[in-house]
């Protein structure tokens, strides 16, 4: 599952005696699927545990928790499949859940007048949804699938629940979701012309490009 969909291992798996094992690497795994959409479907189904049980831990700030919460997590999230250009989540609605990318790649773009500009990509193992939950503001920007999109849906009764069983949890999101929601409050506030708004998309590639390399 982590070779397939790029997050990090969560479990140890040792040899108990000596053995023979066919590797198949990551990318090749990856092409082998990806071209064949019933084939990832059936990984999903068979797996569904499993990857829900990845995706949940490839998230830095759900690393470490206490495997009661982890299989409340698992057992009471859904896994939801998007086509490309495929809307997740819109902007100005009301949030309903927290979403964790398991496979392909969401596009963050925000409104500003009569355009749109995009924020970021987001990956396997990226997640998004956090702000509305957490502060019942409407969703701050649109999240759409720039190819088929899989991700572990959250629902936010079961969301609440862990942040204000695990305050440590709550203030590493909470950290995250202010640097987002600043981003684009000063993308709100940069006037419509279209030199300004090119100004915008600059700078925000700037500090994409610098959190990538760093």
């Amino acid at each position: 599952i982590s070779a397939l969909f790029k997050t990090p291992r969560v479990s140890d798996v040792i040899a108990t005696k000596p053995s023979v094992l066919l590797e198949i690497p990551g990318d090749v795994l990856e092409k082998i699927v990806s071209d064949r959409t019933e084939l990832l479907d059936a990984v999903l189904e068979m797996y569904k545990q499993r990857v829900t049980d990845t995706a949940i831990q490839s998230v830095p700030a759900f690393r470490g928790l206490d495997n009661n919460m982890l299989q409340r997590l698992v057992a009471g999230s859904s896994l939801v499949s998007i086509p490309a250009g495929g809307i997740l989540v819109k902007e100005g609605e009301q949030g309903e859940a927290l979403y964790v990318i398991i496979h392909g790649i969401a596009r963050v773009s925000h409104g500003i007048g009569d355009n749109f500009v995009n924020l970021a990509l987001l990956r396997a193992g990226d997640y998004f949804g956090e702000w509305s939950l957490m502060t019942g503001a409407p969703r701050a920007a649109t999240v759409s699938a720039t190819t088929r999109l899989d991700a572990v849906r959250i629902d936010s009764k079961l969301f609440l629940e862990l942040v204000d069983e695990y305050p440590e949890i709550r203030s590493k999101l909470d950290m995250l979701a202010h640097n987002r929601y600043e981003m684009l409050t000063e993308a709100s506030s940069i006037p419509e012309s279209k030199e300004q708004v090119r100004t915008v998309v600059s700078e925000i590639e700037s500090i994409m490009s610098q959190e990538e390399t760093s």
